[in-house]
C-alpha cells in the first residue's frame, strides 16, 4: 500500500516530542493533503492508507486445512546452558510451495505457550505454512529444557530471529522441508506483538526480517511514562521491567536507559517490513502503544503499513478485547494484508476490503480529521463511507463529536461528494440519486440520524474523506470505510 500522503520526521525529533508530553492531553494531527503533518504522539494517527488486495479469506476449518506436528526449529544459547526451541508447524495438504507465518503468543513475557490453535487453522486454510513458536520466558516463566537461563531481552527475540530463519527454509526432516517460498511473515499478540514488530523493524541475526507482520495489542515503546503508569487492566510496568531486568530510575527508564534500548519502536526505519498495527479502544495494553508506532512508522516512512484501532463495549474491569481475542474481528483484512507481501497461493482470490476504521480528536481549521484510502486493480470498487460521532458515547467514549460532516475528495483534491446527515441525501458528484434506501439496505446505516454516510462507486486511485463539525464544534470522531462488492 502506498500512502498518498507522506510524512517525515527524525525518529529523534518524535521520540523527544513524546517525553515533552507531561499530561498526555488529547491533540489533534494537523493533516494537509498534499503538505507535511504534525505528529501528536498522544492520540490515534488520523492518516488511514487503505488498499483493496486481492484477498485470502479464512475459511470454514472444520476439523482443520492441516495437522500438526511438534518439531524442533532451533536452540536458546546462554551462559546457564541451551534450551531446545519447538514451535508446531501446520502445512496445507497439497504439494505446493508456500509462504510461512510465524505465529507468536503473549504472555506478559513471562508465560504463554504455542496453543493459538485457531488462528493456525485460519491461516493455514488461507494457504500459509503456519509455525506457532514457543520462546523462552523470562521469571517466573519457563519453557521445557529453559533451566536456569532467565530469558530476559534479547533472548526471546533472539528465539523468534531463529524461529524467521527456520521457517524460511526449513531443515530436512521438518513436515515442511521443501515446502515454503522463502517467503515468512508474522502475527504476534501482546508481547507476541512487540517480538514481532521487533523482527519486522530490522534483522538481528542476519536474513532474519520479517517480510511483513500483524501486531495484536503489543507493547512497542517499553519506557512511556504515561504506559509506566497505566495500571487499569495489566501490570505494564513490571511487565517490561522483568523482561528487561531493570528497576525504576534513570539507568532504566530515561531516554536511551535500558527500557528505552530494548524497545522495538526504535528500530524502524524506511528499511522496514510493512506491519499491520491492531488494537482495542480500551485495551489493556496502553492506548499510547498502539498511538506511538502508528505515528512513528509514519514518520519514519516505512511504506505499506496499515492500522486498525476495533471499537468494542468494555468489559467489567473497563477494558475491550485483547491480543488473539482480536483475532476474529480482523482475520479478513489481516490475511490479505499478508498475503499482498508474502503472495499466498489459494484458488480463486477475490477483491475484498474489510471494515478499515480510525479514530481522532476533529478540531477546526487544519486540524480536521483525515483519511486516505487507495482503491486498486482494474475494476471499479462500490464502498460506503462513515463519520461516527453520537454512536461512541454508548461504547464509553468521552467528548464524541455530536454531528459530523464527511466529504469525500479525489486525488487531486476535487470534491466528490458531501453529507451531513445520512437520512438526507446531498445530490453532487458521484451522488447523483437519493441514497437513503441504499445506505439502509447495505447493513451499515448509522444508529444516529445525525452521522453523516455517502455510498460511492470509486474508479481505482487515491481518495481522501475529511471529518469536520458543524459550526465547528469538536470531539472525538470514527471513520470508517465499508466494501459494498
Amino acid at each position: 500500500m502506498k500512502n498518498h500522503i507522506q510524512i517525515r520526521k527524525s525518529i529523534s525529533s518524535i521520540r523527544n516530542a513524546h517525553h515533552e508530553s507531561k499530561n498526555n492531553n488529547t491533540k489533534s494531527m494537523k493533516n494537509e493533503l498534499v503538505c507535511l503533518n504534525r505528529i501528536a504522539l498522544v492520540i490515534i494517527a488520523v492518516v488511514t492508507t487503505i488498499i483493496l488486495f486481492p484477498t485470502l479469506r479464512a475459511a470454514p476449518t472444520g476439523l482443520g486445512c492441516a495437522t500438526p506436528v511438534i518439531e524442533q526449529y532451533g536452540i536458546g544459547h546462554s551462559p546457564s546452558g541451551d534450551t531446545p526451541l519447538k514451535w508446531r508447524a501446520f502445512v496445507p495438504r497439497d504439494s505446493e510451495k508456500h509462504p510461512a507465518i510465524i505465529v507468536i503468543h503473549g504472555g506478559g513475557f513471562h508465560s504463554g505457550d504455542f496453543t493459538d490453535l485457531q488462528t493456525d487453522q485460519d491461516l493455514v486454510c488461507a494457504g500459509f505454512c503456519v509455525f506457532d513458536i514457543e520462546y523462552r520466558l523470562a521469571p517466573p516463566g519457563t519453557v521445557p529444557g529453559q533451566g536456569r537461563d532467565p530469558g530476559r531481552y534479547p533472548e526471546q527475540t533472539d528465539d523468534v530471529a531463529t524461529a524467521i530463519l527456520a521457517a524460511r527454509s526449513p531443515a530436512p526432516g521438518s513436515v515442511a522441508f521443501g515446502r515454503v517460498n522463502g517467503k515468512v511473515g508474522a502475527v504476534g499478540g501482546s508481547a507476541g506483538a512487540s517480538h514481532a514488530a521487533y523482527c519486522a523493524a530490522a534483522p538481528t541475526l542476519g536474513g532474519d526480517q520479517l517480510d511483513a507482520a500483524v501486531l495484536l495489542s503489543g507493547p512497542y515503546d517499553f519506557h512511556d511514562p504515561a504506559s509506566l503508569s497505566d495500571t487499569r487492566c495489566a501490570p505494564f510496568d513490571a511487565n517490561v521491567r522483568n523482561y528487561v531486568g531493570c528497576s525504576p530510575g534513570p539507568a532504566c527508564d530515561g531516554n536511551g536507559g535500558l527500557l528505552d534500548l530494548a524497545s522495538p519502536y526504535r528500530r524502524f526505519t524506511r528499511s522496514s517490513s510493512p506491519v499491520f498495527i491492531i488494537a482495542s479502544n480500551l485495551d489493556p495494553i496502553p492506548p499510547n502503544q498502539f498511538t506511538i508506532l502508528v505515528n512513528l512508522v509514519a514518520a519514519v516512512g516505512v511504506p505499506n503499513c496499515q492500522h486498525s484501532l476495533i471499537i468494542q463495549t468494555p468489559g467489567p474491569d473497563g477494558c475491550t478485547g485483547h491480543a488473539f481475542e482480536l483475532w476474529p474481528d480482523v482475520k479478513n483484512q489481516a490475511i490479505p494484508f499478508l498475503n499482498a507481501f508474502l503472495q499466498a497461493t489459494v484458488a480463486t482470490p477475490t477483491s475484498y476490503l474489510g471494515n478499515i476504521s480510525t479514530r481522532g480528536l476533529v478540531q477546526t481549521g487544519d486540524d480536521v480529521m483525515i483519511g486516505g484510502f487507495v482503491v486498486q486493480g482494474t475494476g471499479a470498487k462500490r464502498v460506503i463511507l462513515r463519520a461516527i460521532g453520537p454512536e461512541l458515547t454508548q461504547l464509553g467514549v468521552p467528548n464524541v463529536l455530536a454531528n459530523p460532516t464527511l466529504e469525500l475528495h479525489n486525488e487531486s483534491g476535487a470534491l466528490l461528494g458531501f453529507n451531513n446527515d445520512w437520512q438526507t441525501t446531498i445530490i453532487g458528484g458521484v451522488i447523483t440519486t437519493n441514497q437513503v434506501t441504499d445506505i439502509q439496505n447495505s447493513g451499515h446505516a448509522p444508529t444516529a440520524a445525525s452521522e453523516p454516510a455517502i455510498i460511492a462507486t470509486l474508479q481505482p486511485g487515491n481518495y481522501t474523506v475529511i471529518v469536520r463539525g458543524v459550526s465547528n464544534t469538536t470531539g472525538v470522531a470514527l471513520v470508517e470505510v465499508y466494501d459494498l462488492d
